[in-house]
């Protein structure tokens, strides 16, 4: 099957740096050559390590069809948009095997293996595909932290089905699971006070009973802090016109009351401890923080990317269970854009950085259009309101920078999207900022699950 040119675009070699969850993109899609210190072995018979590395057109070779993969390469569409264009072909029957196993590929980049089961009942019924997992697959590794020290009791766990397992006293730990072929699953790693992680592979015939060896590095939060919902009061915080506001070195939040939800969705009510971070270019994060990005990045549909610099809360309820901040009642979010003198760096032709960002500033303002008399409606803002349709759209939008709007000015790779990281199952998802100063200061969103 020959594959379309535009379709290798959907992979790109990409070292930038990023608001918020500052990324870089990796060159493989899906692969196992993601962590530097990812080794794959025959469990008993080999003699060496074995690192196992596909390329993209080998990987495509084998499994999107040459119409998905010219959708994929050319589309400005989600990946769950398109995973809703696949599904709504095979609603009429019409869909072949391999399509079924697109859409649970999609479905498991998205963190949602509920989705993934039905279109493996389906696609069995219809096509005896995806009958059974038959990819089985061991990890071993350790845990460690910054200075390379073991983390007794670090939690492993394997995502879609949550079979867990703990580290030892040396930090070690060994797993066994199963996969549908072709089909993406997630190690979780966590540990009570620590960064938290994802490492996520798709199964193949190459690591299908084989040990792939980790070794996961993770950071101590910075600080931390205490809420009891029932009292609605806080440590290491204030309470302020009913909503809770925590600082760190870098970020403010300001969490509205009921913002607190457990896993399956139940609004949660009782005593939360709160560790935060504030990651950095320099943080230990390339061998955890591995995560699908999902926008309107049309590059971006099924790449990896590795966080270099965000902030970051993790809560924990009152039994260690992890709590969220609901995407449904977010926290907003105050913060100083770290490393900004790189953004100033000049880089796209004609457009000086000073340039950029004042445009940025100019539509976080709305153009003057919402009461702000500290900002001065031009003349020329008007014809470029009326040439743009999207900077019309943004003038109902609180977070107006998303990272359509920096496409349609080819600002992506200058000042590109803000990113969000769902601390369920791993995905990354783009939400809109405010650009309030050429210092770096923004506003925008926080939570740490979509429901």
């Amino acid at each position: 099957m020959k594959i379309p040119k535009q379709s290798y675009i959907m992979i790109v070699i990409v070292a930038v740096l990023v608001l918020g969850g500052l990324y870089y993109f990796g060159n493989t899609v899906e692969t196992n050559d993601m962590v530097k210190k990812t080794e794959i072995n025959e469990p008993v018979e080999a003699e060496k390590d074995e690192v196992i590395r596909m390329s993209y057109e080998e990987y495509v070779a084998e499994y999107p069809t040459e119409a998905l993969l010219e959708k994929l390469g050319t589309s400005k569409y989600t990946y769950a948009e398109t995973r809703k264009q696949v599904l709504a072909a095979c609603e009429d029957g019409k869909c072949e095997a391999h399509e079924f196993t697109t859409a649970a590929y999609m479905a498991a980049t998205e963190g949602d293996y509920k989705e993934v089961e039905k279109l493996a009942k389906k696609n069995c019924r219809q096509h005896k595909t995806m009958c059974e997992k038959e990819i089985k697959t061991r990890f071993s590794g350790k845990v460690v932290d910054v200075d390379e020290k073991p983390l007794e009791g670090a939690t492993i766990s394997f995502l879609p089905d949550n079979t867990s397992v703990v580290t030892d006293e040396n930090g070690e730990f060994s797993i066994d699971v199963e996969m549908y072929d072709h089909i993406k699953g997630r190690l979780k790693i966590e540990k009570e006070g620590y960064m938290q992680g994802f490492a996520p592979h798709v199964f193949d015939e190459i690591s299908h009973d084989k040990n792939i060896k980790r070794v996961f590095t993770l950071e101590k939060a910075e600080g931390q802090f205490s809420i009891d919902t029932k009292k609605e009061t806080i440590e290491g915080g204030a309470v302020i016109g009913g909503e809770y506001v925590i600082k760190t070195s870098r970020s403010t939040y300001t969490i509205p009351k009921n913002a607190f939800y457990t896993e399956d969705g139940k609004e949660y009510k009782g005593k939360l401890t709160g560790y935060f971070f504030e990651f950095t270019r320099e943080s230990n994060l390339d061998q955890v923080l591995a995560n699908d990005t999902l926008n309107e990045h049309k590059e971006m549909i099924g790449d990896f990317m590795l966080s270099a610099g965000m902030p970051y809360v993790i809560l924990r309820g009152e039994t260690d269970e992890l709590v969220y901040i609901s995407s449904k009642v977010p926290a907003k979010l105050a913060y100083k854009i770290q490393h900004m003198d790189m953004y100033k760096v000049q880089i796209n032709g004609a457009k000086t950085p000073l340039d950029i960002l004042n445009f940025l500033i100019k539509v976080s303002n709305h153009f003057g259009f919402i009461p702000n008399t500290d900002f001065v409606f031009e003349e020329d803002d008007m014809i470029i309101l009326q040439r743009y349709p999207i900077l019309q759209q943004t003038l109902n939008q609180e977070y107006p920078i998303t990272n359509a709007l920096l496409q349609e000015f080819v600002l992506d790779y200058d000042i590109p999207a803000w990113l969000t990281l769902d601390q369920s199952n791993g995905v990354w998802r783009s939400e809109g900022f405010k650009m309030l100063n050429i210092e770096g200061d923004i506003e925008t969103l926080f939570y740490s699950k979509i429901f």
